[in-house]
């Protein structure tokens, strides 16, 4: 922790070192333009750089006075700014054209510099500091030093606060000690970067020159250690001092330290106190940074401020001890008076003049006596120590390691090395000697400062170290170094008191007091004024000049009162006059000081008398006590604030470290107002049976921290008073800081809480009450400050709106506009506009998206509130989810357009099916004697291909009739177990005809795609219409895609779910590239006679059949489509389990007309029906009975007792149906057959049968052929 010694290979390149001229680098920082001006006023020197900021180069700005380079009214002020300056002077000159910011001007010596800024590319620039950010920070700082805050404490704040507000990697407050070695005693860093709290740098880091000039130039700053400096020209001039330059050059290896330490950018901020060097604020950046003015400005206030709080701790340590000394002094004469020896008297322990100073032991040699007390060393030891510091020196010599200072005591360093040693004036040989053992210590460095020695012998200089890994070292060899206090109480009060005391005690040898006096008043540190009997000054010492301000030359051979302001000169006159009568004083007593501030003395005045005993003049020897007089009034003042507090307030001893251990010194009144406790009845019980007691952990917790930390904290406990009653208690615990920088007492102040915790706990209840509320409701409430647009929700709000239960951040705009529904946004910002304009209440609902796409409907309501203008300044309402009731309210919607279409369908099936009832009559006339006709005629007949195209027209017809029985779901269906997939396959081939080569079809089929129970015809029909209808889409070609799929009945869509009844389904799903449709168009989509296409290219009927085909099968169908991107239409089936039968091959029958065949009776109200069954019948061998109704079928039946082999009955028939017929013919003869006829049929007995396949069906229109095909496979002939 000290220089090396002389012998150390580091002597000889410290010194090196210590000579390198920092002050004159020859270069600058690239970030400012430096101009060095002669006393002529031209540029002698100026940097390389000069284009940077004055557009010419070194050779036009050399020789060239200000006026030749500024405009005129920037040259005026540049040069008044300089002849302004005093000596070192500096100043900052703003709005110069052509720079970057303010211009600096100094003097220095005898030159005059400028420094022009410039940018400085690649490294950035610290941006401004908050407004207001200074002055809170100094308001903080400033409470710290009125609280009495420690130094470290204090430099912990200071380095904290700057970094928070310049953004440092690393803000320190470093301190030297006496050898000049530095610790960091506070740090603030960022992460990631090293740390170097608690750590120590060497002397050589900063030598002597370095330190003069931190001292001298409080702020430096280096905005990128890694930038090549800029050279001052011309470069033969002789070196230019450019100590204030802010951009002065650093050297190059402080640059190259601090590269080894990974920083680039620094700003340092001496602390100085009483013109030395105390420490400093050091800034480090791992990259490059150039602080504004702001930010330089700001770190040498807060040197200033740490060197205030410094000064203010180490002055009261000193004023304690300074004042604990003069106490042991105050008695020192009546000890010495019984001692014959002085030394036996100042070594006696009642007098305590080795402890005041913290010493291990004391020797005192007076003359040919020695005194010890305590640990010394050896009385050769002490001979010889006397002898060396008898030599030339000061009359104070004061070490910790006593070898150093004189080697020959070297062998003392393990018993005395701390030495403190006072001279006795005009004593031979006389010293008072105070000693201290040695206190070895360990040492944390910041690197081994070794390594950077660079090469051998004398010739070796002192680099940068190359690494700063902590290094222990171990110091032996000295003792615990003597405080500023020690010392000052050891020059300022023992040296000047004890010559007093000892003058005192050899006050019978009166000639030698006489000769020594002027040396003794001289040498006190208290005022010493003597005057003659007139009052006249006939000596004033040193210690008047500094406690008054006046100089002895302007007081001597005046009256004592001529300096005293005319107010206060008749006060002082009486004082004096009283002296001179014969009453001394004693007291306090304010004075004036020369520059005018008064001052407060503790003065003692008596008169002074020659060896004959008469009165030759008045003595006057005072102190400066203002500072303890402040201190007095400072703790009266605190006392009557705790007094005359209107809250209660007790103070406890700051001894115990818990809170059941702290006892009550003192309460005030209302303590006693509030408790019923007097003073006395509290004084000397725990403190917590006032302020009451912990009842749960966390509060136990937090108190016995602040026990623990010496920190403020805020409690609310339950008190009691002195009548039993308890009220609630907010108490607030704070420690006291003692002079000592401890703690003595800690403060309780109370508050009576009762009534407010009672709200609080009525408005918790009523918040939840409210909570439980919204929650039922699914509601959450919002609070908006129309004027700051701060938004405040409950946490049901924050889940309504998608956000994490528990959200609790600040609500802004983009809360809830980044959630609302983007079609819901600018109506509902409408409503909000309408609603502040007019006030009132508000209603609206709108659509929230959650983040993972979810739709909510939220249901807001609130109501605007008016400020004091009349213009809403508040909303407050609830916002409750409707999402449940508006899919509720959709579903019904739909259920009700369901119905609507159901019974729009069912009516129109209706009309349709009586349509093509009629109509299948008509067309089966047509067929059946078109077939005739065509029998009857030979092949070239001209009339053959006439009756040829009226069948044709009849099977168009007939096709047109089935669409509509389909359409209308009263067609006879024939189920069967249908494999779609083959289905599929073998339409394929004509569906590739059909659509044309512009058409690309693919399919993909699923191997596992389920079969279904159906009628094969109708399937054909659905992959017809829908694979017709994808081709009209698609005008200009494109892409068809038929595909089939298992589905189970759960990943159904969710329309088609609340319809399904079995537990697996088969999708087969028709998509295409063509136009798409649009909402209006996909609503209508399945319309009976609802068209798109031009008139001639469609009925109308092809969905609708396909709608109709699905529904009848227990499916549905569903479609999606938009404008321009195509049409899928997905067909959902109920799935079937393979028939294992074989499919039937379907051969026609050949019929041959014969003789004697079957008795058939045909039954149908449509003569024509009748005639063509009779007619084809009967040719073909066929007996036939033909009746126009039940009633007449009936009636024949019962009149011929022949056979009837087979009843082929209408189904719809006026009276009786066709099925009630036969129920009563097959009554009669149960081996009739029965077979049906019609256009349609909606008999629920005949639908049942065909399930069951009982039933012999024929679909009118019908051929001949299939007429005869039917009835030979009914007859079973």
């Amino acid at each position: 922790m000290h220089a090396p010694p002389p012998e150390d290979p580091l002597g000889p390149a410290l010194e090196r070192c210590a000579a390198e001229p920092i002050h004159a680098p020859g270069a600058v920082q690239p970030f400012a333009v430096l101009l060095a001006l002669d006393d002529r006023g031209a540029v002698a020197r100026c940097s390389a750089n000069a284009a940077a900021a004055l557009g010419r180069g070194p050779d036009a700005v050399l020789g060239r006075s200000l006026g030749d380079l500024f405009p005129p009214a920037d040259a005026a002020r540049l040069a008044a700014a300089l002849d302004a300056l005093p000596p070192d002077g500096t100043d900052a000159v703003e709005g110069v054209a052509g720079t970057a910011g303010p211009v600096l001007v100094h003097r220095c010596g005898a030159a005059s510099l400028v420094e022009l800024p410039v940018p400085l590319p690649g490294v950035p620039e610290g941006g401004p500091l908050p407004e207001g950010a200074v002055a809170a920070a100094v308001e903080g700082l400033s409470d710290l030093l009125a609280a009495g805050c420690g130094t470290e404490a204090f430099c912990q704040a200071v380095v904290e606060r700057f970094r928070a507000l310049t953004g440092y990697d690393r803000v320190m407050a470093y301190r030297f000690d006496p050898d000049w070695n530095g610790a960091v005693i506070a740090e603030a860093v960022a992460p990631g970067v090293d740390s170097y709290l608690n750590q120590h740098f060497p002397a050589a880091d900063i030598p002597p020159q370095a330190r003069a000039l931190y001292a001298r130039v409080r702020v430096r700053v280096l905005a990128d250690a890694v930038a090549d400096p800029v050279p001052l020209l011309p470069a033969d001039a002789p070196p230019l001092d450019i100590s204030p330059a802010a951009s002065r050059a650093m050297s190059p290896i402080h640059r190259e330290y601090l590269g080894n330490m990974g920083v680039r950018g620094t700003l340092v901020a001496s602390v100085v106190r009483d013109g030395r060097l105390w420490g400093m604020i050091a800034c480090h950046h791992v990259g490059p940074l150039r602080p504004p003015g702001s930010w330089v400005a700001l770190a040498g206030l807060l040197a200033k401020l740490v060197a205030v709080q410094v000064a203010a701790v180490e002055g009261g340590t000193r004023a304690r001890g300074v004042t604990e000394a003069r106490g042991l002094l105050r008695f020192l004469p009546q000890l010495l008076a019984g001692y014959e020896r002085l030394g036996d008297g100042l070594t006696d322990p009642r007098f305590g003049l080795m402890e005041v100073l913290g010493a291990t032991g004391m020797a005192v040699r007076h003359g040919d006596h020695w005194a010890t007390r305590g640990a010394t060393p050896r009385r050769a030891d002490l001979r010889a120590l006397v002898a060396w510091l008898d030599g030339p020196g000061p009359d104070v010599f004061v070490t910790d390691r006593l070898g150093d200072a004189a080697p020959v005591f070297a062998h003392l360093a393990g018993t005395a090395p701390g030495v403190l040693a006072l001279r006795i004036p005009n004593t031979p040989h006389g010293w008072i000697l105070w000693f201290r053992g040695e206190h070895a210590d360990t040492v944390t460095w910041a690197g081994d400062y070794r390594t950077g020695l660079v090469g051998d012998g004398a010739l070796a200089r002192l680099g940068p170290r190359r690494s700063f890994r902590a290094w222990v070292t171990e110091v032996r060899g000295r003792s615990r170094p003597w405080t500023a206090a020690e010392r000052a109480i050891a020059t300022e009060v023992l040296r000047p008191d004890l010559l007093e005391v000892v003058a005192t005690a050899y006050q019978y040898q009166s000639q030698v007091l006489r000769r020594y006096q002027n040396i003794l008043f001289e040498q006190v540190h208290d005022a010493v004024v003597v005057t003659d009997l007139d009052g006249v000054v006939t000596f004033w010492n040193d210690g008047a000049h500094r406690t008054l301000g006046w100089r002895a030359d302007e007081v001597v051979g005046r009256h004592i009162t001529a300096r005293v302001p005319d107010a206060d000169r008749a006060a002082a006159a009486e004082l004096i006059a009283s002296v001179q009568a014969g009453t001394p004083f004693s007291g306090r007593y304010r004075d004036t000081r020369k520059d005018g501030r008064p001052v407060w003395l503790d003065v003692r005045l008596c008169r002074i008398r020659d060896d004959a005993g008469h009165p030759t003049g008045i003595m006057a020897a005072a102190r400066d006590v203002s500072d303890e007089k402040e201190a007095a009034d400072q703790l009266r003042m605190k006392r009557a604030i705790v007094r005359y507090a209107r809250d209660p307030v007790l103070v406890a001893d700051a001894g115990p470290r818990e809170f059941a251990a702290l006892r009550v010194v003192d309460a005030n009144p209302a303590f006693t107002a509030e408790t019923g406790y007097a003073q006395a009845e509290a004084v000397g019980r725990p403190l917590c049976a006032f302020t009451g007691t912990p009842a749960d952990p966390a509060t136990a917790d937090r108190l016995a921290r602040s026990l623990g930390t010496w920190e403020p904290c805020r409690v609310e406990l339950v008190a009691r008073r002195k009548d039993g009653s308890a009220f609630w208690a907010e108490v607030d615990l704070t420690p006291l800081p003692d002079e000592a920088a401890g703690h003595s007492h800690w403060i309780a102040v109370q508050r009576n809480v009762t009534d407010r915790k009672a709200a609080e706990a009525t408005l918790r209840a009523s918040e939840e009450r409210l909570r439980l509320a919204l929650d039922a409701g699914h509601s959450g409430l919002y609070d908006w400050d129309l004027e700051t647009d701060a938004v405040l929700w409950s946490p049901r709000l924050y889940e309504l709106f998608g956000y994490p239960p528990g959200s609790a951040f600040p609500v802004e705009h983009r809360h809830y506009a980044d959630r609302v529904h983007p079609d819901d946004w600018a109506e509902l910002e409408r409503q909000l506009a309408a609603g502040r304009a007019a006030g009132g209440d508000f209603r609206h609902e709108y659509r929230v998206v959650h983040p993972g796409g979810a739709v909510r409907w939220l249901a807001a309501t609130g109501r605007f509130y008016a400020g004091d203008a009349g213009r809403p300044v508040r909303m407050i309402g609830t916002v409750r989810d409707d999402t449940a009731r508006k899919e509720a309210e959709a579903r019904l919607a739909a259920r009700e357009h369901a119905a609507q279409q159901a019974q729009k369908l069912d009516a129109i099936g209706h009309i349709a099916g009586g349509i093509a009832h009629d109509f299948n009559n008509i067309l089966t006339g047509v067929r059946v004697f078109a077939d005739l006709l065509v029998e009857d005629l030979p092949p070239d007949a001209p009339g053959s291909e006439l009756a040829d195209e009226i069948r044709r027209a009849a099977e168009r017809g007939a096709n047109l009739t089935r669409r509509l029985l389909a359409f209308s779901r009263n067609q006879i269906v024939r189920p069967a177990t249908v494999d779609v997939n083959a289905l599929v396959a073998d339409l394929c081939e004509m569906l590739r005809r059909l659509i044309g080569e512009d058409v690309a079809v693919a399919t993909a089929l699923a191997p596992d795609a389920p079969h279904v129970l159906a009628d094969k015809g109708q399937l054909e029909q659905v992959v017809m219409n829908l694979v017709l209808n994808a081709r009209d889409a698609m005008p200009a070609g494109g892409r068809l895609a038929v595909a089939t799929a298992g589905v189970p009945a759960a990943d159904l869509p969710a329309a088609c779910r609340p319809a399904a009844r079995a537990p697996a389904y088969l999708r087969l799903t028709v998509a295409d590239t063509g136009t798409g449709m649009t909402d209006e168009v996909k609503a209508r989509l399945f319309e009976p006679f609802f068209t798109t296409k031009e008139p001639g290219k469609g009925t109308g009927l092809g969905l609708a059949t396909v709608y109709g085909i699905v529904r009848q099968t227990g499916g549905a169908v569903t479609v999606d489509t938009h404008p321009g991107r195509g049409t899928t239409f997905a067909v959902y089936l109920p799935a079937a389990a393979p028939d294992p039968r074989p499919a039937e091959t379907g051969t026609a029958l050949r019929v041959r007309p014969r003789a004697g065949g079957a008795t058939v009776l045909v039954v149908d109200d449509d003569p024509m029906i009748r005639r063509l069954a009779q007619l084809v019948l009967t040719q073909a061998g066929y007996r036939v009975l033909l009746a126009a109704g039940p009633a007449e079928a009936l009636d024949a039946v019962a009149a011929r007792d022949a056979r009837v082999d087979l009843l082929l009955t209408d189904v719809v028939m006026p009276g009786l149906s066709g099925r009630e017929l036969a129920e009563r013919l097959t009554a009669a003869r149960p081996g009739l057959r029965v077979a049906f006829l019609s256009g349609y049929t909606t008999d629920t007995v005949l639908r049942h049968g065909i399930r069951e396949e009982r039933v012999n069906f024929l679909q009118k229109p019908f051929s001949a052929e299939e007429l005869l095909q039917f009835v030979q496979r009914c007859t079973g002939g």
